[in-house]
């Protein structure tokens, strides 16, 4: 018999009524909030994907103008090797038909000549080529950090919306449990009139709020009817 005293009542329909109203709005609004969790954990998916090509542009731009640079070394080097057999070729020339001081004294100065008209325009057209191809690098690393940039930051503003999903779902958890306690304190400390009353004023909530709920309406009139009555009915 003490366990019987001690139980909780169970709700009237009306309360019952207004748990499933919030119940209800509670779930929508929850549903929705998923749908952005998952939109949101898409987005951040294609903006990884979207880094980590970026990355990867980014090392083979960084290969290609080492390769350059390793390219524009071997035709330098290449260049200076061919204008020295020239020389050699020339000095050789030079012994074979005079076979003179004068000769050497030739070839001595030779060593010190710069680079050959020839060979000097050739370094300068290939210079111009590797220039060019390395502003042109050099102009696509800086439009990728860019791209880099906006991409970390639309992930840094993505990951804060999804936080804030999160802290209003958690909000919503707490409220809907405050509720269902208040539902529960009114229902165990009001008697039959004052329980009337408060279903009285949940209608008018419910009817503002929940276009979907038929029975607002006719209970509304119910009540109307009863006051112009005296309260008989």
């Amino acid at each position: 018999m003490a366990e019987d005293a001690n139980a909780r009542p169970p709700h009237s329909p009306r309360t019952v009524g207004i748990i499933q109203h919030f119940e209800r709005q509670v779930r929508l609004h929850t549903d929705a909030l998923n749908e952005d969790v998952q939109v949101t954990n898409e987005r951040i998916g294609q903006l990884e994907t979207a880094q980590i090509v970026t990355n990867n542009t980014l090392t083979t731009l960084e290969r290609t103008v080492a390769a350059t640079n390793t390219s524009l070394a071997a035709i330098i080097e290449r260049l200076d090797r061919m204008d020295q057999v020239g020389r050699e070729g020339r000095q050789q020339g030079d012994d074979d038909g005079y076979g003179s001081i004068a000769g050497l004294e030739v070839d001595d100065a030779s060593h010190n000549m710069p680079h050959s008209p020839r060979n000097k325009g050739i370094i300068q057209h290939f210079v111009r080529l590797v220039k060019t191809h390395t502003e042109g690098l050099d102009n696509d690393m800086q439009v990728t950090n860019e791209k880099m940039g906006q991409l970390e930051a639309t992930q840094i503003d993505t990951n804060t919306k999804l936080a804030n999903v999160e802290m209003t779902v958690a909000h919503i958890d707490k409220s809907l449990v405050a509720l269902l306690r208040r539902f529960d304190e009114m229902h165990a400390n009001t008697n039959g009139g004052r329980d009337e009353g408060a279903e009285g004023n949940w209608d008018d909530y419910v009817a503002d709020t929940e276009q979907d709920d038929q029975e607002a309406p006719n209970r509304r009139r119910l009540r109307t009817n009863r006051r112009g009555m005296g309260g008989f009915l």
